[in-house]
């Protein structure tokens, strides 16, 4: 399953908005846990504009949590933008989309709470 980028940052802080389904699901020992480069860029994005606070840069960010938490990395390739290019055009946030598309191609489901993401077409577990 893919992490949507806050679901990721609750898992980092062991944040109490991670719902109980969620926490299993991460955990699971047959569950592959993805996390995007869109998340990195995402949180680099936020933290330049003051709304996010972060140790380290983005991308120093995920690729530590994702080590210290065996979760699986994995870059936006050409497979996620032909994805991408299938979704219905929508005024969905431009990361959201990108998240939906690879997780399409990665044929995975989205962990988050947003509800956005059935407006998408992409399978979603909270």
């Amino acid at each position: 399953m893919l992490l949507d980028t806050c679901t990721f940052l609750w898992w980092c802080a062991g944040d109490a908005r991670l719902s109980a389904r969620a926490h299993q699901l991460i955990t699971g020992s047959r569950t592959t846990v993805y996390v995007s480069a869109i998340s990195a860029w995402e949180m680099e994005i936020k933290a330049q504009l003051g709304r996010l606070r972060l140790p380290r840069s983005g991308a120093d960010f995920v690729a530590a949590e994702c080590a210290a938490n065996a979760l699986t990395f994995v870059p936006f390739r050409l497979d996620d933008v032909v994805a991408f290019g299938r979704l219905p055009v929508t005024r969905h946030d431009p990361f959201d989309r990108a998240l939906a598309a690879q997780a399409l191609a990665l044929d995975a489901p989205i962990l988050s709470p947003d509800v956005a993401f059935d407006a998408l077409g992409v399978a979603r577990e909270w």
